[in-house]
């Protein structure tokens, strides 16, 4: 059937994203033809999504405007154009973080107007796994402080696992065949066991442990 306005909205949202992964993809590789080519595709996506959804005129809770709407295009314009000029200049590191906040500011844009979205609670996912180097980095003992920090910051991240075990993938967005399916089921199910390892290594106080236990959730 026909997609209201907000589920078209989805749709192109994750089209751009399909865009928008693939360059973050070739640039980890550092194949520098293949990236531009990538960065190519992602800014025609953008400049095609940002005139559509530009001046959308979009409301939120009690019949609220959202005044945020244009400032974040413009915030995630500026992005895509820094990294375009990173990538045509060899500098595929640069490009990498200019492009990182993108997908934080999409994700922030949705929540404000309740759009459940698969990719943002693997965002959030990532983004607690990476906190939980915080309390670690640079040090070679744990203090008590920094032991509670990390069993805080672990109940962040498990928080995060569940929901996005629970977050329903639309297949009208992101079509996937049953063998994807069964791989992303498989990913969680180890996810989990690996956080098993995060809580053992975290009651060691062993740096060394605990930043293995955390990487192998990458």
């Amino acid at each position: 059937g026909q997609l209201s306005p907000k589920q078209q909205l989805i749709k192109d949202m994750a089209n751009l994203d399909g865009e928008y992964i693939a360059t973050l993809i070739f640039i980890e590789t550092g194949k520098q033809h293949e990236t531009e080519l990538a960065m190519d595709y992602l800014t025609s996506r953008w400049n095609n999504f940002r005139e559509k959804y530009y001046k959308l005129q979009i409301k939120y809770g009690q019949n609220i405007t959202d005044t945020f709407w244009q400032e974040d295009f413009d915030k995630i314009n500026n992005l895509i154009v820094s990294a375009e000029s990173s990538v045509s200049s060899k500098k595929l590191a640069m490009a990498n973080e200019q492009l990182m906040p993108v997908k934080l500011i999409m994700r922030d844009m949705r929540r404000r107007h309740g759009l459940s979205y698969y990719l943002d609670a693997l965002t959030d996912f990532q983004k607690a796994t990476l906190d939980m180097r915080q309390p670690i980095i640079g040090k070679k003992k744990l203090k008590e402080r920094d032991v509670g920090d990390l069993h805080d910051l672990f109940k962040t991240a498990q928080q995060s696992l569940a929901n996005l075990a629970k977050t329903r993938i639309d297949h009208r967005f992101f079509p996937m065949s049953g063998k994807q399916q069964k791989a992303i089921a498989k990913r969680l199910e180890n996810e989990q066991k690996l956080m098993g390892g995060v809580v053992a290594a975290i009651t060691t106080r062993q740096i060394p442990a605990i930043a293995a236990a955390i990487d192998a959730l990458q």
